[in-house]
């Protein structure tokens, strides 16, 4: 029987953890992030994407100074703390003005072998950190590079809208869960090992 309690009580959790992605149930609501990515979150990758190549658009076609310009317009505009960071993972403020103190976090994506983005959610902020690989045009200011091609990164930090996050294909896939987890729990309920091993006995 003890078996029987133990398979109950996962599957009670589990029921729980699913009811609660469906709705707004602090705390377990956002610890799902790293399991399932919603398509809202897709689209504020994108908006970062977008802002990263305006960015360099800017900086490429005019004065690098008006990249900065831009990124605090957009800030200022839409919520967005944006930061720029040079290679090495030293926050740049402006073109020739590098703070002293470089972010360890971003650094470990510069240098990493596969420099890919990385998003996490932080309490109510949706964070990223984006390195930006060198193409050609960004070689007439950027003489040197990284070995994996990267020249530095922007890291975003924006509120994100809790009731988008529990969007209709998120609530579907933990209903359905919910559905299947409560029917595996009413069969173990009922569920009588004793019976099944004094049957075997009996036969025996």
């Amino acid at each position: 029987m003890k078996i029987k309690y133990s398979i109950i009580a996962v599957l009670f959790f589990l029921t729980l953890v699913s009811v609660s992605q469906i709705f707004d149930i602090p705390p377990l609501n956002r610890d799902v992030y790293p399991l399932y990515k919603s398509d809202y979150f897709r689209e504020l990758d994108n908006g970062f994407d977008i802002i990263i190549d305006s960015f360099v658009a800017v900086k490429s076609m005019s004065q690098p100074v008006y990249g900065w310009i831009l990124l605090d317009d957009i800030s200022r505009r839409r919520g967005i703390d944006i930061a720029v960071f040079d290679r090495q993972g030293y926050p740049v403020k402006a073109p020739g003005n590098t703070g002293p103190v470089y972010d360890p976090e971003v650094h470990k994506s510069l240098v990493a072998l596969d420099p890919v983005p990385v998003y996490w959610i932080d309490g109510d902020r949706y964070r990223g950190i984006v390195p930006v690989k060198a193409e050609d045009r960004c070689r007439i200011c950027h003489a040197k590079t990284n070995r994996n091609g990267t020249i530095g990164a922007l890291a975003f930090s924006r509120a994100y809208d809790g009731r988008a996050y529990y969007s209709g294909e998120r609530m579907i896939i933990f209903t359905a869960a919910a559905i299947i987890l409560l029917l595996m729990l009413v069969f173990v309920a009922r569920w009588d090992p004793e019976k099944n091993i004094k049957e075997l006995f009996d036969k025996s």
